[in-house]
């Protein structure tokens, strides 16, 4: 049933009854797929359901629920300034977020507010995320698509997430260097 909500959602055909409805159930615990119902409170712009979608951030039950959370309030919601903080955490990873699942949308999150807010820290982060070699491609690589967002390109100018980056052909030095200079700029200002 959720799913056909999902697709009448996606094209504007849910009620603020039947929206309500699966905010209920997804408050009540009885919801049957907690991960959609979050994601159709999202794309009908459901903001006044703010709280309890934030509440899945909290839980380390399931990092797909916490993922979907931080999609929905960061990216269809535009709240990334107010949940700043939680983007930092996850981006820094969390220890219960095992497959970084979480992790991953909030680095996507952090240069996505970092190219509204010009958040230094926020770069200094993705930047200090994409250069440890030791983090899972997949990490380093969303960590570089922040940095390209940040510096102002957009997403059909840097590399297709759908493949794993050659470091040594994919990335554009430029906005390595670029980040590393908002990053000292930032160091020599404070």
């Amino acid at each position: 049933m959720l799913k056909t909500q999902l697709e009448d959602a996606k094209l504007g055909k849910l009620s603020p009854k039947q929206v309500s409805a699966i905010a209920l159930a997804l408050q009540s615990g009885i919801s049957e797929n907690p991960y959609t119902a979050i994601h159709i409170l999202g794309i009908t712009n459901a903001i006044q359901f703010e709280s309890l979608v934030a509440k899945f951030l909290d839980g380390p039950s399931d990092p797909m629920l916490a993922r979907i959370a931080l999609k929905v309030l960061v990216s269809h919601w535009g709240f990334g300034s107010k949940y700043r903080q939680e983007i930092e955490q996850f981006a820094i990873g969390k220890s219960w977020d095992e497959d970084s699942d979480a992790r991953l949308m909030a680095i996507s999150c952090a240069g996505e507010l970092a190219r509204v807010t010009h958040d230094v820290e926020l770069i200094k982060l993705c930047l200090s995320i994409f250069e440890n070699e030791e983090e899972l491609p997949g990490v380093r690589d969303q960590a570089y698509f922040s940095i390209a967002r940040t510096a102002g390109k957009s997403w059909l100018e840097i590399p297709p997430a759908s493949r794993r980056m050659n470091y040594e052909k994919d990335v554009d030095a430029g906005l390595i260097e670029w980040a590393r200079r908002q990053a000292q700029s930032a160091e020599s200002a404070a």
